[in-house]
């Protein structure tokens, strides 16, 4: 689905770019940040998270 990351090894999926886990995983959002490609490298803003 579009939007959403999946575990390989689990069912369970994160929505992207809110990090909310999906139903019946007892763990908190997980924490995400903004970020760029910029050519070969990828550029992350760590103060941009929630």
């Amino acid at each position: 689905m579009a939007g959403r990351l999946f575990g390989p090894r689990h069912p369970a999926w994160v929505t992207l770019p809110g990090g909310a886990v999906s139903p019946g995983w007892h763990v908190r959002e997980l924490r995400t940040y903004p970020v760029r490609i910029t050519g070969t490298g990828i550029d992350v803003w760590i103060d941009g998270g929630r």
